[in-house]
Parts: structure tokens; C-alpha cells; sequence
């Protein structure tokens, strides 16, 4: 098992990386890891991951005093082990999300000083986050879900085992869904978002009107991650904003 993780490991260069490096080798990282653990399909067990050597998981349930602490998970080494420790109260796709994020970690800590700046700890976080996305939503089965005709974001995340947010991640980041076009968030609450895909309008017009988006953060809660290197806020303003260009017929520039 030890020599499987340090193959894993050794997917990464041993040097500074870019972001567009360590994005391609957190994505490398976790299709090694899927063949290693012998998953071939949704959902990805949390048990097998689990069950990595030297890994202990743990949750804990915030009581009423902490219970406005927003924390999801932490690693820390402890006793000859990692363990890592999970927020019990959020939702069950969150928490699969942060097992594979904090697993990210885990893989980089011998590397960190190498591969990643000091003040990178910005792209650290994008990486886990990329790399439990391509764990537990590969690219090539999510695509292969879309192509069976499975569109809908409730149905794709229950089999996935992963929150609507995080479904809608992927989508943009596999290039299933364009950012401008072709589909409809609706907006549940500040934290998850569900897409509905609108098809393509043939032969439209080209826009004669141009937009500038612009978007801001205006309190630190806004600025958390919520598995999202841009926390929850900017990309609801995003895409509010590019709704409104394209009801306008306005090109976003």
C-alpha cells in the first residue's frame, strides 16, 4: 500500500509548479488513485478511501457555541497516523468533499516546500478542491452520464454522492456546460445552486452590445471557500450578471 501512495505521490514533479500544473497533476493523481482502489463507477466508496494506510477519519457534531464556526474539516498528524477530522453536521456530499480534499493534502505535505510558492497556499486549496473533484467526479464518468441523457444536477450529485454545487463545478470545469450559455442557474440559498441546461438557440444573432462584469466581496463570509476557490458569493454574481448580458443581447467582454 505504501509503495501505491508514494507512486501516487510521485505523479507530482518535484518542482514549482504552475496552476495550470498542479491542476493536471492533482487530476493525474486522482484517476491513480481510482485504478489503485479498483473503483470503476459512482459513487466513489468513502470506506476505501478510509481505509488508506496510516489514515484515521473522524467526525464531530459543533455544539451550540461552536455552532457558528463554518469549519468542514482539518488534518493533522497525530499518534503514527493522519487523521482527519469532519464537520458530522454538514451535508453528507460536503462531507465526502472534504475527506477528498483533506486526502489532497495529505499527498502534497512532503512536497509543499517544492512544488508550491510560500504565499501559495491560495493555489494549495485550488488544487485539493480540483483534486477531490476529479476523485469523486471523474471527467470521464460525469461525461458519460451526460451523454445517457442525465442532465439534471439533483440526479447527477445523488449519484455521485456530492452536493449540486459541486456538480456544477464540474460541469464548468469539464466543459459540459459553457459559462456564458446553454444553461439556467437557479439559486436555492447562498451555498448550493441547481442547473438546469437550456439548449443552444440556433443561428443567433451575433451580440452588438458589449458588457463589463464586475464583482466584489463585501464581508469575510462571502469570501469562504465553500469548495470553490472563489467562495460562494462571486460565482453567483457571475452568473447573475451574465444572465442579465445575455437578456440584453450584450457580449461580455
Amino acid at each position: 500500500m505504501r509503495s501505491a501512495l508514494a507512486a501516487i505521490r510521485d505523479l507530482v514533479p518535484l518542482r514549482r509548479l504552475s496552476k495550470a500544473e498542479a491542476l493536471d497533476a492533482a487530476e493525474a493523481q486522482a484517476e491513480a488513485l481510482l485504478r489503485w482502489l479498483e473503483v470503476s463507477g459512482p459513487p466513489v466508496p468513502e470506506d476505501l478511501i478510509a481505509s488508506l494506510p496510516h489514515l484515521q477519519v473522524e467526525r464531530f457534531q459543533p455544539d451550540a457555541a461552536a455552532s457558528r464556526c463554518n469549519a468542514s474539516a482539518a488534518t493533522q498528524w497525530s499518534r503514527g497516523r493522519w487523521l482527519i477530522i469532519i464537520n458530522g453536521a454538514t451535508r453528507i456530499g460536503r462531507q465526502r468533499w472534504s475527506l477528498a480534499h483533506e486526502l489532497k493534502h495529505i499527498l502534497d505535505h512532503p512536497l509543499e516546500t517544492i512544488v508550491y510558492a510560500k504565499d501559495a497556499a491560495e493555489l494549495r486549496e485550488q488544487a485539493a478542491d480540483y483534486f477531490a473533484g476529479c476523485l469523486l467526479v471523474p471527467r470521464r464518468w460525469l461525461r458519460a452520464a451526460w451523454r445517457s441523457g442525465i442532465h439534471d444536477a439533483s440526479v447527477l450529485a445523488r449519484r455521485f454522492g456530492v452536493t449540486r454545487r459541486a456538480i456544477r463545478i464540474r460541469l464548468l470545469q469539464t466543459g459540459l456546460v459553457d459559462a456564458k450559455s446553454h444553461y439556467i442557474v437557479k439559486e436555492r440559498d447562498m451555498n448550493e445552486a441547481l442547473i438546469d441546461t437550456a439548449p443552444a438557440v440556433a443561428n443567433s444573432p451575433t451580440p452588438t452590445k458589449r458588457a463589463v462584469i464586475y464583482l466584489r466581496v463585501s464581508t469575510a463570509k462571502q469570501a469562504d471557500k465553500d469548495e470553490d476557490a472563489e467562495g460562494y458569493s462571486l460565482p453567483a454574481q457571475r452568473e447573475a450578471c451574465l444572465r442579465r448580458a445575455e437578456a440584453l443581447g450584450a457580449e461580455v467582454v
